[in-house]
């Protein structure tokens, strides 16, 4: 720890001849008090009498903080001798107790759980929504909210107050950035990464064993289920069935469409044969009957007549609703952004650039200084660099020609970053990778600075876990063919297609249009187990949505609209990252743009 002058020295020593050690950041906000002497004293009487562990951080403090501050409410003033009342609170607005008796004595926090599973449901899922407008040369910070944003993240999660005004302007002199998140080393442990593990023929056998996984897997998570009971195989129903009885069957979805009188009639099949379902439209929802794709596997519940599977009721696979996230001890936080395009002349380095200072505390007040220090991770979901190529004309919209120049710009970007966090990088569209999904990580021979750097290299998709807490990354290239599939998704909500993809337990349902499949032998885009966070990009719109306990995050981009979203009719929703909380799941979206 570096020493600063003698009200550090004093304070440390005070805290060393008491039997402790203090952390940089706990140092700092002794500091920011009206008097640091004074309240360092008042907290190792605190310390003392409920016997502390022997590092003080400044998680601790500022838990003990807030508890002196609830107690400061319940006492009356004191009066001083002329009838003034006692400065008990300074002018930075954070009470301090003075001469505290021993009955009003702060208790310690209990530790926060480990998982959500003891939480009540509003905490579990507690989205705030902060929108900051960055610019060192003002005076003073200025707060908005957006009301479009909030809406989408209250609708998503009805049961979650928003609180738009989590961010007061405060800006002290005193004030210094010292992150929590530097006192903490990475942990992050890759779960699921296909890039050592892609193997096929070149044949289209290959498809066969693809399929069969994807079904497998899909078919094991309905036999898993409590509300499903035993499944027959299509193969097996003309030969054990009565008309009275009633059974599941599990299929893909191999054609699609509607009878005269207004049901659903699909085709499905098995490994065992195959056979066809109606759905009445007396029993399912013409909405929810339009979700259905090709490609999916889903299980039916029903009975056999004649040739035919009457279903009385359908199930995708899906998440449990009583699903809860995994939360870590540590109040670290995961910032999710994608859709860099550095190469291209459409990239907003004005954006980045406020991205840039806002991450390094510098010009902002105080709360948006705490919850940059909280940042531990950065995962980029895909198209950091714009690529060169991967269009026809792609070469006349290029500032950086040169893909290698464009990772080393990357680079360099990522480096003025704080050193102490860890960035974690799946590819593209737009990455020197094969188009066809899954995607291998980008090779070394292409970005060695960002390997040199230790940035998580990983495949799209993959599974990554910090801290306890599971986030998948997916660039999201199926999107395109979902918004033509089902409509109610489109362009701009990109976690509405998020939801669907959940729903079906499979990063692209469908095969044959413009997603590209590799048939690899096994299938990686099945969602096997449900990730803590979803983190998807690809489209250029921000979307939010908590779905069952898992935040589905699309953080818009860092490029402006181009000629080929034009076409397509897409508006992007530049320099808006979200941040997650490790601890406490609590989803914060940024705007640098306002």
């Amino acid at each position: 720890m570096t020493v600063e002058g003698p009200i550090d020295k004093a304070i440390i020593m005070d805290f060393l001849r008491a039997g402790y050690n203090i952390t940089p950041g706990a140092l700092s906000f002794i500091k920011n008090k009206e008097d640091p002497e004074l309240f360092a004293r008042i907290l190792l009487n605190s310390f003392n009498s409920t016997k502390q562990k022997t590092t003080i951080t400044r998680e601790m403090l500022v838990n003990m903080d807030r508890a002196f501050s609830n107690l400061i409410k319940d006492i009356p003033a004191l009066k001083t001798s002329g009838g003034q009342a006692s400065p008990t609170v300074p002018s930075d607005g954070e009470p301090t107790p003075v001469n505290a008796s021993p009955t009003t004595k702060p208790a310690i926090p209990a530790p926060r759980p480990k998982t959500a599973t003891e939480l009540p449901e509003t905490v579990q899922a507690k989205p705030t929504v902060l929108i900051e407008k960055i610019d060192p040369a003002l005076k003073q910070d200025v707060t908005s909210v957006a009301p479009a944003t909030v809406e989408m993240v209250v609708a998503s999660v009805p049961q979650a107050p928003v609180a738009a005004d989590a961010l007061a302007p405060s800006f002290t002199s005193k004030s210094t950035f010292i992150p929590l998140a530097k006192e903490h080393a990475p942990q992050v442990k890759v779960i699921e990464d296909c890039t050592a593990h892609l193997k096929n023929d070149g044949d289209f056998a290959d498809f066969l064993h693809l399929f069969n996984d994807r079904f497998e897997k899909l078919k094991a998570i309905f036999k898993a289920r409590s509300d499903i009971a035993r499944i027959v195989d299509i193969g097996d129903i003309a030969s054990m069935a009565r008309k009275t009885e009633e059974m599941y069957i599990v299929g893909m979805v191999v054609e699609k469409k509607q009878t005269k009188s207004g049901n659903t009639m699909l085709e499905i099949d098995d490994k065992t044969g195959s056979i066809n379902v109606i759905l009445s439209a007396r029993n399912v929802d013409h909405a929810v009957l339009a979700n259905i794709i090709h490609d999916e596997v889903l299980c039916f519940k029903g009975f056999y007549k004649d040739g035919i599977f009457i279903a009385n009721e359908f199930f995708w696979p899906d998440a449990r609703r009583t699903r809860r996230p995994q939360l870590a001890e540590e109040d670290l936080s995961i910032l999710l952004i994608s859709d860099l395009h550095i190469g291209s002349d459409n990239h907003l380095a004005d954006l980045w650039s406020k991205f840039k200072t806002w991450i390094r505390g510098e010009g902002t007040s105080e709360k948006a200084r705490e919850m940059a220090g909280k940042v531990k991770y950065i995962a980029i979901a895909g198209d950091l660099v714009d690529g060169v190529g991967v269009y026809p004309t792609q070469e006349e919209h290029l500032v950086i020609k040169d893909v290698y120049k464009q990772f080393e710009k990357a680079a360099e970007m990522l480096r003025d970053l704080p050193d102490y966090i860890k960035f974690i990088y799946a590819p593209g569209s737009h990455e020197p990778v094969r188009r066809a999904l899954p995607q291998p990580s980008v090779p070394k021979s292409y970005a060695k600075c960002l390997y040199d750097m230790g940035v998580v290299m990983v495949s799209d998709p993959a599974v990554v876990e910090t801290h306890g807490v599971k986030t998948m990354l997916f660039h999201g290239e199926s999107f395109i063919d979902l918004s033509i599939d089902i409509p109610e998704i489109s362009h701009t909500t990109p976690e509405l297609a998020m939801q669907k993809l959940m729903m079906s337990r499979h990063l692209a349902p469908s095969f044959g249009k413009k997603t590209e499949l590799a048939p690899d032998k096994k299938d990686w885009l099945v969602i096997n187990e449900i990730p803590d966070i979803l983190h998807t990009g690809h489209v250029h719109c921000n979307g939010v949505k908590n779905y069952h306990g898992t935040w589905l995050v699309n953080s818009g981009c860092f490029q402006d609209q181009t000629d080929f979203m034009k076409s397509l009719g897409i508006v992007p929703s530049p320099g808006k990252p979200n941040i997650v909380s490790l601890k406490d799941f609590k989803l914060t979206t940024l705007n640098l743009t306002a």
